[in-house]
């Protein structure tokens, strides 16, 4: 019984190795790689020698096996209306036998030079808050006493890109943080009643977000009274 434990333990073991070894990895473009919107862009892929991969894909698409160069290679146009950091670079590949793998790469999307930046927009324009105490159920804190500012940059191609994120040079201040506080990436929260604004600026550009801070109170039955 023992010795069959023994071959038990491994013959699994084994297993687990020779999952562990496996190896693909995307050699181009490299993590972190710059790229410009719209461009053509070639991802290639390369297994450990040795190894055999039956189906190797990016999304829906199959990748082209290159056997001199044992690599796998697809080009995409990498999206027009993206600017940052993309991680949707997702390669899956599935061996004979059915054991998968999955890839994933990231870049930084920029615009070219011709392309700049003719005006922005804000969502929502005006923000009703509540000043939840710190006591209260952190979901309702965040539900009732927060909100997240969405930005979009109207560019000179005519395409509107989302330019939330502070990565693309969005930045947004609170006219008065004894009433709301705003984060470096667009979430405000209340601190106390009043009124005040949230300046939001990309470049020369800059929109005003009107925010309202109400009191938070429950009535006797403990529900929420707006």
């Amino acid at each position: 019984m023992k010795s069959k434990l023994t071959l038990i333990i491994l013959l699994f073991s084994i297993f687990l190795i020779s999952q562990s070894t496996w190896a693909l990895y995307i050699v181009s473009p490299k993590e972190g790689d710059i790229v410009y919107a719209g461009e053509n862009l070639t991802i290639t892929v390369k297994p450990d020698p040795g190894e055999n991969w039956t189906a190797v894909s990016f999304g829906f698409d199959a990748m082209t096996y290159n056997p001199l160069s044992d690599e796998y290679k697809i080009t995409i146009q990498v999206p027009k209306n993206y600017y940052g950091y993309y991680d949707n670079l997702v390669v899956v590949a599935a061996d004979s036998s059915g054991n998968s793998i999955q890839l994933r790469g990231k870049i930084f999307v920029k615009l070219p030079p011709n392309i700049v930046l003719q005006s922005i927009s804000v969502y929502p324009d005006f923000i009703v808050l509540y000043n939840v105490p710190s006591d209260e159920n952190p979901d309702d804190i965040e539900k009732f006493g927060t909100r997240k500012i969405s930005v979009s940059g109207n560019y000179s191609d005519g395409v509107k890109r989302k330019i939330t994120a502070s990565e693309k040079d969005t930045t947004y201040t609170s006219m008065n943080e004894n009433i709301v506080t705003v984060s470096q990436e667009g979430v405000v929260a209340a601190k106390s009643k009043g009124e005040t604004k949230i300046i939001v600026r990309n470049g020369e550009y800059e929109q005003y977000i009107t925010v309202i801070v109400e009191p938070f109170v429950r009535d006797e039955e403990g529900k929420i009274r707006f």
